[in-house]
């Protein structure tokens, strides 16, 4: 329910019940519009900054997680539409992975944005052919409550990652966006895959001793491209923890891995629950793969597969299994990362 208007000089902010909304009139000179932004976001009531977590350990708190899942569950609207559920056991196991966030809160503590950025080991090619191995943040999960979209707040949360990641020599390395707003970026082109009967392929879960033999057979599967996950052995154990992931084998021999997510939607038509398949790595034998992920998901009741058309996963694999392009296409953003690759020459978790 609206409440009073509030007035600092020529600032409006309309005050409600759950958030306050900076109020500007469309036809107000930019420069006027700036000022007011600027204005309006100094008086927001704080930025809470948490740091690195280490690999393996948790640090916030249940209600906190909650909070924050309830607050994605209700903004995060994706480009079709629907919204992406980020339950509070999910966040739990992305802290697993070692990462931080920052969350921008109103003066009435409910909160107004946030960000969070995990820490990936890297290595890449750059544009003068050097070899550099690096630790850069995937920033996700950004997300702005809509009355106050549009003011730069988005830019601010962004702001706090790339000076959390400063602070802790983990730079801001690239993220997944729905809409093309730079020049340092690839096309990523989202494909569906529709889960069908069950295939003849044989794979296994990572687990145990093959941990470590599967690091080494997946370093082995991306050496030379020009940018590509290079975890240590710590790093890869939390993955493979965190996530479900499989050796794809033929004659006892490691032919393809897959680390697969299942992210779960709220249908923006039905407001019933979907779940979909994920797959944030595939590397080796695509096609073996992608029947891997089919029978997996089929056994979980999953209706359909979202590939992206990048490292081993290219157009001619994706068409080959029957799977059809979708008109969401994203991008790829690399930030200040200097590179010069095509999108079959990267291999990065997708999250």
């Amino acid at each position: 329910m609206d409440g009073e208007v509030e007035s600092w000089s020529s600032l409006s902010i309309k005050r409600t019940d759950d958030i306050d909304t900076l109020v500007i009139d469309p036809n107000e000179d930019p420069k006027v519009t700036a000022s007011k932004t600027q204005l309006f976001l100094q008086t927001m009531h704080c930025v809470n900054i948490h740091p690195p977590f280490k690999l393996g350990g948790t640090l916030s708190s249940d209600s906190e997680n909650l909070e924050l899942s309830s607050f994605i569950e209700e903004y995060n609207v994706m480009a079709s539409g629907n919204k992406t559920l980020l339950q509070p056991e999910c966040l739990k196991r992305l802290q697993m992975l070692g990462f931080h966030r920052a969350i921008i809160r109103t003066r009435k503590n409910i909160i107004a944005a946030c960000i969070m950025t995990l820490d990936i080991g890297v290595r890449y090619i750059t544009k003068d052919q050097k070899i550099e191995d690096s630790r850069i943040g995937c920033t996700t999960f950004l997300v702005v409550h809509p009355n106050l979209r549009g003011v730069g707040l988005g830019m601010v949360a962004i702001k706090q990652a790339i000076g959390i990641g400063v602070q802790f020599q983990v730079h801001t390395g690239y993220h997944m966006i729905s809409e093309f707003k730079g020049v340092n970026h690839i096309r990523v082109p989202s494909w569906q895959y529709n889960v069908s009967s069950k295939f003849d392929v044989t794979f296994k879960l990572i687990k145990g001793d093959d941990i470590q033999s599967s690091r080494c057979v997946f370093l082995n599967f991306v050496e030379g491209m020009r940018f590509h996950f290079n975890p240590n052995e710590e790093e890869w154990r939390c993955w493979i923890e965190c996530f479900e992931s499989y050796m794809i084998m033929k004659n006892d021999i490691c032919v393809g891995i897959v680390i697969l997510h299942v992210v779960e939607t709220i249908h923006q038509e039905i407001r019933g629950i979907t779940r979909i398949g994920w797959p944030m790595i595939i590397v080796g034998n695509v096609q073996e793969g992608i029947h891997a992920c089919n029978n997996i998901c089929l056994q979980s009741k999953i209706e359909y597969i979202l590939f992206h058309e990048i490292g081993y996963v290219t157009e001619e694999e994706l068409l080959k299994s029957g799977s059809k392009r979708t008109l969401n296409t994203k991008y790829l953003d690399f930030y200040n990362v200097g590179i010069d690759a095509k999108g079959c020459e990267i291999c990065l978790p997708l999250i």
